[in-house]
């Protein structure tokens, strides 16, 4: 949280109260900074999962 407080210019007490209820740009900056995918930073519902080969995301799937 510290360095992504930095990466924001914020304090990481301030940056847990950014991500308590973030606006999308938020999520997309956060993203960017893990260098991941914004759908990445969301749990997809039970009938879903995040689908990975060899580390890199290749998306949401629907469970068999």
């Amino acid at each position: 949280m510290t360095e992504l407080g930095g990466y924001f210019g914020i304090t990481k007490e301030s940056m847990y109260s950014k991500i308590r209820d973030p606006k999308l740009s938020t999520i997309i900056e956060i993203a960017k900074f893990l260098d991941v995918d914004p759908l990445e930073l969301f749990e997809p519902s039970s009938e879903y999962s995040h689908v990975y080969s060899n580390g890199e995301w290749l998306g949401i799937k629907k469970t068999i």
